[in-house]
């Protein structure tokens, strides 16, 4: 009897080798504050104390509307949104300022349907 031989085949494995370039993505609308169409929302803000009350100016497609103030207070306020004829999410810049005049808070905001 002769002995048995087995014969192996030894192959290196196929490495297969592919670049992708990925973009980070943008940033997601949840990120941005929501405030629904016609809300009344309070807000805090950083600021010194003070007695008299600020403004609240809301700005849409480059146009400023002062919104109505319901309550100020030392580091809050709380602001009544107008209702806008909307048939989609509108995104906006909110400034909070002093009696003076002074930014206090400015933000990027999304104004969405109810």
């Amino acid at each position: 009897m002769q002995p048995a031989v087995t014969t192996v085949l030894v192959s290196e494995p196929a490495i297969i080798t592919e670049t992708v370039v990925a973009e980070a993505p943008p940033a997601p609308a949840a990120m941005i504050p929501q405030v629904l169409n016609g809300d009344t929302v309070t807000m805090m803000f950083d600021a010194p104390q003070q007695a008299e009350p600020g403004k609240a100016v809301l700005l849409i497609n480059e146009q400023p509307m002062e919104l109505q103030i319901v309550d100020w207070q030392a580091n809050m306020v709380t602001i009544k949104f107008p209702s806008l004829l909307l048939n989609q999410p509108m995104p906006a810049a909110l400034f909070i300022g002093d009696a003076q005049g002074n930014v206090i808070q400015a933000m990027e905001i999304l104004i969405v349907l109810q």
